[in-house]
């Protein structure tokens, strides 16, 4: 087929957000006619509105979405806008029928879920189970007084393990469609939703459940699927920031909602305002990155990846998940861990912060993961539960990594109120796990070598780069792989949360290696002289405590000069 302009910005437009058309988690369905995403702050008047239909206005971030003739955006930042949708990836065509054994007979069993007021993880839940939140939850670490934005294709307000926590009176609809909740057919945003933050109410019923991360926070729906406009998804996160989410969910992929505006530098204006928007507010935000089996790192300019993971307000999440011989299910992972890459995600140790897990459906479809979903819409792999398609399902997808990293951010944010969005960023990539062995060939174990998602649009837009091979690669994972209880447990400590004032400064220590000293003072990446200098300033002018351990560098119980001396011969 001969490669058109128009296909090619349609291509080009999809591989911006790391997805390839038609497979992955948010489509590229072509330009909207006669719609743009202007930059207002490019303008030197306000007359160009008179010849354009508004169509959404973020003012706060300086974006508008509006509809009318390119003649009239003269002189202006804009760019022509791009219809999206959510289409979570399958299985490969080339991959076997799965087997699910009894696993579906085990999902569909009463489970005793004992006399707690959080149940422990449905059996099925391999990916709380890898993370070990039943012990947290037992100790009362449920995220009480934390509150979780998701802004993708809304919430069904009448799930059972939803309804408890959802916060009917902040949601807010920035869609085509004319209300909040779920569309017909729609169910993308409800399971990545119950991944955060289920209740697993279903459980005193004895029948199937399923339990959030963070199942005592607050769920907040910021609709914007079916796509509107641009500006509709930059008002959806500035609004849930607006209204207090200590941290927000976007599930759809880098590029969007900014991967309609194929200039690369509108893409990463945006993203730097409404980064550095929720950043001054009190507010992460976690996104997924993608399921492209592409190196974003990689990527062309003109379809460039904006470097929001390197972003001090993000936080870019890629996928692992197991592969496993159905017969041995509950037991995950009989043919890889559960912290093998999954076999879709896209990575890039410049891109990515984190892994965490996502699914990896390949041997059964209970290797995705299970969450809740409108009972009455059908979608995802396996269904179980009441109503005519069941109210739990398995998918898989970096959009399902992503929400355990944002319940786990709910977590600390509950358990340390008064911490900035930095320094949660900072304990979740400090406290991951390093994961130093090969994950063993999926594929060669199903019959099925040497597949990939991304291979048509590869050789289109990516052949002049070598891709790192995902599967072998060490620096997937950016920080390395969501370690729940370990970021739970270290906390951040009282002297320094909400940060560190210094000469008028404000600094956001961080511990680069995860063993309770925070030696990166300033919070900048790189332990250095600068630190230690910094560290002096503190010492000199008593600004945290004496007993404050996470500077107590020497080891002797106080924080004084003899610490810097300390840190200086680490340094050196």
């Amino acid at each position: 087929m001969e490669q058109t302009r128009r296909n090619f910005i349609k291509t080009a437009a999809a591989a911006a957000g790391g997805l390839a058309v038609g497979t992955h988690s948010v489509v590229a369905n072509g330009t909207v006619e006669d719609q743009y995403l202007v930059d207002t702050r490019s303008a030197n008047s306000d007359a160009w509105r008179e010849d354009v239909e508004i169509v959404e206005e973020a003012p706060e971030l300086g974006f508008a979405s509006v509809r009318g003739s390119e003649s009239a955006l003269a002189g202006l930042d804009y760019a022509a806008e791009i219809e999206y949708e959510v289409a979570p990836p399958g299985r490969p065509e080339e991959a076997p029928a799965t087997e699910n054994g009894d696993a579906t007979d085990l999902a569909a069993q009463d489970v005793d879920a004992g006399d707690a007021d959080i149940p422990g993880p449905h059996p099925l839940q391999w990916d709380k189970k890898a993370q070990g939140v039943a012990e947290l939850h037992e100790q009362g670490i449920t995220g009480e007084g934390a509150r979780i934005g998701i802004v993708d294709g809304g919430i069904d307000p009448d799930h059972p393990d939803l309804s408890g926590n959802l916060r009917e009176d902040l949601s807010e609809n920035y869609s085509a469609a004319p209300s909040t909740g779920v569309p017909e057919g729609g169910y993308h945003g409800t399971h990545v939703a119950g991944i955060a933050a289920a209740t697993g109410d279903s459980a005193a019923d004895g029948g199937p459940y399923v339990v959030g991360m963070a199942p005592e926070a607050e769920l907040v729906d910021k609709k914007v699927f079916p796509f509107k406009s641009s500006s509709s998804f930059l008002n959806a996160i500035r609004s849930a920031v607006d209204d207090g989410c200590d941290v927000v969910n976007m599930s759809f992929g880098p590029g969007s909602p900014y991967g309609p505006s194929v200039e690369s530098h509108l893409n990463a204006e945006a993203y730097t305002r409404v980064g550095k928007y929720a950043r001054d507010n009190g507010t992460l935000l976690v996104e997924s990155a993608g399921n492209a089996d592409v190196n974003i790192d990689a990527t062309p300019e003109l379809s460039t990846n904006t470097g929001k993971g390197s972003q001090p307000g993000y936080l870019s999440i890629s996928a692992t998940g197991p592969a496993t011989v159905p017969s041995t299910i509950p037991d995950f992972g009989s043919v890889a861990p559960t912290t093998a890459p999954a076999y879709y995600t896209s990575y890039g140790p410049e891109s990515v912060d984190l892994s965490s897990p996502g699914g990896n459906v390949l041997f059964t479809d209970f290797d995705g993961v299970l969450s809740t979903m409108p009972p009455e819409n059908p979608g995802g792999f396996a269904r179980i539960g009441d109503g005519e398609y069941g109210a739990y399902g398995t998918l898989h997808g970096t959009s399902m990594a992503a929400p355990n990293v944002t319940g786990v951010a709910a977590l600390l944010a509950a358990e340390n109120p008064d911490a900035t969005p930095t320094q949660l960023k900072q304990t979740l990539e400090s406290t991951a796990r390093t994961i130093d062995e090969a994950p063993p060939d999926i594929f060669e174990a199903a019959g099925i070598p040497g597949i990939g998602y991304f291979e048509s649009t590869n050789d289109t837009l990516f052949g002049d780069f070598e891709l790192e091979d995902p599967y072998s690669s060490k620096t997937y994972r950016g920080s390395g792989h969501l370690d729940t209880v370990a970021a739970v447990s270290t906390g951040i400590p009282d002297a320094i949360e909400g940060g560190v004032d210094v000469m008028g400064e404000t600094y956001y220590p961080a511990d680069p290696d995860g063993d309770g000293k925070y030696e990166d003072v300033n919070g900048d990446g790189v332990v250095d002289m600068d630190d230690v200098e910094l560290l002096y300033q503190m010492a000199l002018r008593n600004v945290v405590p004496a007993d404050t351990a996470a500077f107590d560098f020497n080891g002797d119980g106080t924080f004084d000069m003899y610490d810097v001396q300390a840190l200086v011969r680490q340094v050196e």
